[in-house]
């Protein structure tokens, strides 16, 4: 049988370790020096939050082939991930790991991941075994020998996606379950280059693996370590994704200490600081400010995205509520330029925060707008059945949002809710010093003489109510006439055209009601056009159990309003009506059934029963009734039937037909079917005795 001890391929296809058979042979532990060789601060486009550091082992001294495992730190309580560089080729002859630690707060002190490293030769080490582990007790949990080992899981995809407006988003994490003793062989992209692009403008991110170890629990995911904008030129719209290798593929992580107890070491230092400053911490509406980021152990050319709140854009004459602070020798700096908008909106608080980051400045923008004036002018009267308006004037307002409202007039007869109505309930100002606008309101045709009426009109504007002089609304009433026609007696369950009738009320909605739920109209209300109005309504009647009397209305101005027509009615209780279809003969041994008719039944209780017949040989003692009750439902009083079943066995008894009826009870009265016959079908068993002879002798 052909199998392998371990053999590693690449993307390319190209073999790059084959065990030839042979386990690999531990042949070095190596620990990354506790000092960092180089530290880079987070900012909003990479790896936001988390600062990274550089750490190197001392040279490999194992010749030719050879693989490296690494032991992942347990990070239960501390947000720390590793990322490795190529395991089977060193830069410079070490071994390489970044740590990327969570900077936001105290500086964290972390343990470094240990290396060990194992020869792949062409022939076999017989000195040792190929791995043994150890548990936290410096107890050996396993010795493979000579036993060949093979990678327990091995992956080489990540995830990523855009959404539908097309924000690069992270890529999924993938978390991989440690069973007992493991051995993993996880994916290494030296190069996850990911481009978008529009006609004006390229980014660029380049994102690298990490790993991190909680308990049980392997987690990797991708980080953004570059990020770059260009200018371009090209017209096209484009997104790529592109990933790169090295020659090394695989990192081999491995749970628990392996064929030498780790020694490792910590990690440490200092996280960078991010200081925002501004150079007032008050200003006038018009008045401009600056606001600095300082930073500390942040390299030149590193991008912090910043964003503002507390104000709109139309506050700011210059600057943007979003924008970029991009780092030189440790500092950059941002103007922004207050409207003087002539709005009063009292003190606003500007804040300007770092994206993913917890800084932030405030700034109190103190409000200096004009005082605006505001007037009515001398208003326009309105008939009833018409629309008027009158003018409402302001000054200085810019942006102002005035709300207007009909109010009682100061003398005279106060129009009744309902007379007029405000068409123009609201302006918000435009951007010229003086300006006005028309407010428009309309007066009912409401049929009734009342004689001149009259309103006000009131403009609230930041709290403060300016009130227009008295309006009269002129009276044009005609006598309005209603009426609604119908039989005065329905059957339940019934549907009755009933005719509602208007004169001199165009315009006007008419609700249509009843003193009860028993009778409904197909429309709750209908709209009057024209001087003299009909038109026909379908109502439909409930179930009774006894006569019932109901009122119909016809009302005005809602469905609780006046009552302008009535229309008294009974709804009549129909009696029940059940009958038997006609019957029809069947044969012994098989089922059939019977029709039940009922009609107004509802919420009635049937019971069926086997009977005797009036006439003819009686079989009912052979029947058995399948279908024993019916319940019909309580909105049921229409036509409707069941079928009755009953079935006879056969007997194989010569009876000739027989006979029997089925009863229906129904409120303690029982009605009957015609007799049903029941074919003889059975045949007449016959017996004989024959002998083989006649006698016989004892014995």
């Amino acid at each position: 049988m052909t199998t392998y001890g371990l053999r590693i391929i690449n993307d390319d296809s190209e073999l790059l370790i084959d065990s030839n058979y042979f386990s690999p042979a531990f042949s070095q532990k190596l620990e990354l020096n506790t000092t960092y060789i180089s530290q880079e601060a987070g900012t909003s486009y990479i790896h936001s939050g988390y600062v990274k550091r550089e750490y190197r082992t001392n040279n490999v001294t194992v010749p030719g082939n050879y693989i490296v495992m690494w032991s992942l730190p347990d990070n239960t309580t501390k947000d720390i991930w590793y990322g490795f560089e190529s395991s089977t080729v060193s830069l410079g002859g070490y071994l390489t790991a970044w740590v990327y630690a969570n900077s936001m707060g105290e500086a964290l002190t972390y343990t470094l991941p240990t290396a060990y490293i194992f020869a792949v030769g062409s022939l076999p080490d017989s000195t040792g075994p190929a791995l043994r582990m150890y548990n936290s007790n410096n107890v050996k949990t396993f010795d493979s020998n000579n036993v060949q080992l093979v990678p327990y899981s091995i992956s080489d995809e990540f995830t990523f996606w855009d959404d539908a407006a097309g924000t690069l988003r992270l890529p999924t994490t993938i978390s991989l379950s440690i069973p007992t003793n493991p051995i993993y062989m996880l994916p290494m992209y030296s190069s996850f280059r990911v481009y978008k692009a529009s006609s004006t403008r390229r980014l660029e991110w380049i994102y690298e693996a990490m790993f991190k170890r909680v308990g049980d629990t392997i987690t990797t995911s991708e980080v953004p370590v570059y990020y770059a904008a260009y200018n371009v030129g090209w017209t096209s719209t484009q997104t790529i994704y592109n990933r790169g290798n090295r020659q090394g593929l695989a990192i081999i992580v491995a749970d628990g200490d392996l064929y030498q107890t780790s020694t490792a070491g910590t990690g440490t230092g200092t996280n960078p600081t991010y200081t925002l400053t501004s150079s007032n911490s008050i200003v006038n509406e018009g008045a401009t400010v600056t606001i600095t980021l300082n930073t500390t152990n942040v390299a030149n050319g590193a991008l912090f995205g910043y964003t503002v709140t507390g104000i709109t854009g139309a506050d700011l004459s210059s600057g943007s509520l979003t924008g970029i602070f991009n780092i030189q020798t440790g500092t950059a700096s941002a103007s922004f330029t207050f409207t003087n908008d002539y709005s009063t909106e009292g003190e606003e608080v500007f804040r300007l925060s770092l994206d993913n980051l917890s800084n932030y400045v405030n700034i109190t923008v103190t409000d200096t707008s004009l005082t605006p004036s505001y007037s009515w002018s001398v208003p326009n009267n309105v008939n009833e059945g018409a629309q008027s308006f009158t003018t409402f004037n302001a000054t200085n307002a810019i942006a102002k949002v005035i709300s207007f409202a009909l109010i009682a007039p100061t003398t005279g007869t106060t129009t009744i809710a309902g007379d007029c109505s405000l068409d123009t309930t609201s302006w918000t100002v435009g951007v010229n010093t003086a300006t006005s606008t028309n407010v428009y309101y309309s007066a009912s045709a409401d049929f009734l003489t009342e004689g001149a009426e009259a309103f006000r009109l009131a403009a609230t504007v930041d709290g403060v109510t300016y009130y227009s002089a008295n309006i009269t609304v002129n009276d044009t009433s005609l006598t309005a006439a209603y009426s609604i026609t119908a039989s005065a007696s329905w059957n339940e369950s019934a549907t009755v055209v009933v005719t509602v009738a208007a004169d001199n009320v165009s315009g006007t909605t008419l609700y249509l009601t009843t003193s009860n739920v028993l009778i409904v109209p197909s429309s709750a209300s209908v709209a009057v056009s024209g001087a003299s109005y009909s038109t026909n309504i379908n109502y439909t009647a409930g179930i009774v159990t006894a006569d019932t009397s109901v009122t119909i209305y016809v009302r005005t101005g809602s469905a609780t309003g006046t009552i302008v027509a009535s229309k008294v009615i009974t709804v009549v209780q129909v009696a029940s009506i059940y009958s038997f279809d006609t019957v029809t003969a069947f044969d012994e041994g098989t089922t059939s059934s019977i029709v039940f008719n009922f009609n107004y039944a509802a919420s009635k209780h049937i019971a069926f029963s086997i009977v005797a017949p009036t006439t003819g040989l009686n079989g009912s003692g052979d029947v058995t009734l399948l279908s024993t009750a019916l319940d019909v439902p309580a909105d049921n009083n229409a036509a409707g039937w069941t079928g009755v079943s009953y079935s006879v066995a056969a007997d194989n008894l010569t009876e000739g037909t027989e006979y029997f009826r089925i009863g229906a009870t129904v409120d303690s009265v029982t009605y009957y079917s015609g007799n049903i016959p029941i074919n003889d079908t059975s045949v007449t068993p016959s017996y004989s005795l024959t002998r083989s002879v006649a006698s016989v002798n004892e014995g």
